[in-house]
């Protein structure tokens, strides 16, 4: 019975302490752009934040989910016919470049610690740095070899699809800006550069990307 009235006590404070508005929830939707991939087709990303106010009026640590994608895989993809018309009836000097398609789903958590630039009553401004990890999911398509005739045409090839996944960490810089539009609703806007912590090994990496977003909050 003790411990039970303790634990109540404990979700008693916390609530109470998180109810003087120092903390603020917010739902974003975006735009994810990868600069290491060939191109950027449906990528679009979804996440929820929660900051919370430190004790120190400028200083703001997050902790968030973000959901992120890519997909350039072409609408045909999946056509056997359709895909082999496409690779036969292709330029071979580009055939190459013009089959190299990458999809990528990534899932990443972290936390971020904010300091306020510039603050008043409806308006916060922040510049961040954080640290997450994310697990993705991608799958990469490659043509491995394409038979030519005389006249210069495909009329035979080999291609390769693998999919593969990978847990990475992430290093990103990142600003936020958001705006009380009364009742303690929140309109915000989020920008960083998601770098994978794993490109000392390569200059390329495709859990690498840029992400700008809109959100809903609320202050509470």
């Amino acid at each position: 019975m003790k411990l039970k009235l303790i634990l109540i006590l404990i979700c008693l404070q916390s609530l109470f302490s998180f109810s003087q508005g120092k903390n603020k929830i917010f739902v974003n939707y975006g735009l994810s752009n990868y600069p290491d991939m060939t191109a950027n087709e449906d990528n679009f990303s979804i996440s929820v934040n929660f900051i919370h106010q430190t004790k120190k009026e400028k200083w703001a640590m997050e902790y968030y989910y973000l959901y992120a994608q890519n997909n350039p895989f072409p609408s045909f993809y999946q056509d056997e016919n359709a895909l082999f018309r496409y690779i036969v009836l292709g330029n071979p000097e580009t055939i190459f470049d013009d089959t190299k398609w990458n999809n990528i789903e990534v899932m990443e958590i972290g936390a971020k610690v904010h300091y306020s630039v510039f603050k008043n009553k409806k308006t916060n401004f922040s510049v961040n740095i954080g640290l997450g990890i994310n697990y993705s999911e991608e799958d990469i398509h490659r043509l491995l070899f394409i038979d030519v005739d005389l006249n210069n045409r495909i009329y035979g090839y080999g291609n390769l699809t693998v999919s593969q996944w990978g847990i990475n960490g992430a290093v990103f810089p990142g600003i936020h800006f958001d705006y009380d539009l009364g009742q303690k609703i929140l309109l915000a806007i989020d920008g960083g550069y998601h770098l994978d912590a794993n490109t000392y090994n390569s200059s390329e990496s495709n859990t690498t990307f840029w992400n700008f977003s809109l959100g809903i909050g609320k202050k509470f």
